[in-house]
């Protein structure tokens, strides 16, 4: 408070308050924590998050379809703030596009795929390829093992916005 970052509501509960600007950041559909699903690539609304509550700022929102990623604390209904990347370091969660179009069916039933879509993995590269693998381990999915040219990197995530009830 001292500080001028946070606003102190006397005699309120959980009056706490960042005192940052914030930045209107768009929420662009849905990415799978789970099988790839298309997302809506679309505006769907905004949510203001503070400036620095990131490391760096997110260039957009994505809400979570699925449990796939409960070990790292990202839950059905989050919000993932997002960095536009087409790159991404071994072990980052990244937002990956699956690239059917080229791929056998052989190919799609071994990796569980029916399409399509974008997804939200951990990334890691072994014997040449990409591994999208999954963090629950109550529900032990098998990773995704993709050829680089089934792959498209979108982004990196930056973090959780949980809306609380």
């Amino acid at each position: 408070e001292r500080h001028n970052l946070i606003t102190v509501r006397k005699g309120v509960s959980r009056g706490t308050r960042a005192s940052r600007a914030a930045n209107e950041i768009p929420v662009y559909g849905k990415v799978a924590a789970g099988m790839p699903i298309e997302s809506g690539g679309y505006v769907m609304k905004t949510v203001s998050i503070p400036s620095g509550l990131f490391r760096k700022q997110p260039d957009y929102l994505l809400q979570v379809d699925g449990d796939s990623m409960v070990d790292e604390l990202i839950f059905e209904g989050d919000l993932v703030a997002v960095k536009r990347s087409q790159i991404a370091d071994p072990g980052e969660i990244v937002v990956a596009q699956v690239l059917t179009e080229e791929m056998s069916k052989a190919e799609m039933i071994r990796n569980g795929i029916s399409s399509n879509g974008i997804t939200l993995k951990k990334i890691s590269v072994h014997l040449g390829q990409f591994r999208l693998k999954s963090c629950n381990r109550a529900r032990n999915y098998a990773p995704f093992v993709l050829n680089p040219d089934r792959v498209k990197i979108e982004g990196t995530f930056l973090g959780v916005v949980r809306a609380v009830p």
